[in-house]
């Protein structure tokens, strides 16, 4: 039985390391997402600038407004959320 034990906290130990690394990944690929589509935001942005420039105004407000929350979701990939399997049950 003791091999058993052993495994299963090795398993275990592995399993950490991969839920530990995992969020890094996640944010890292998610930023540099956000980040290309930013960018290419910024190039649409300029050519409206000059076709429309009123409706410029409010494609420059939602993409500060992006470009401001690009911390916040990476930050929000560290957090431990996940479902539980008695979530909604009595008792």
């Amino acid at each position: 039985m003791t091999k058993r034990r052993r495994t299963t906290q090795s398993g275990m130990k592995r399993r950490f390391i991969l839920n530990t690394v995992w969020p890094v990944c996640y944010s890292s690929l998610l930023v540099i997402v956000h980040s290309y589509l930013i960018y290419q935001s910024v190039s649409r942005y300029k050519v409206y600038r000059e076709a429309a420039p009123r409706e410029a105004v409010y494609h420059l407000v939602t993409l500060c407004v992006v470009a401001i929350l690009i911390p916040a979701t990476a930050v929000i990939t560290f957090l431990k959320t996940g479902s539980y399997t008695n979530d909604g049950a009595p008792g």
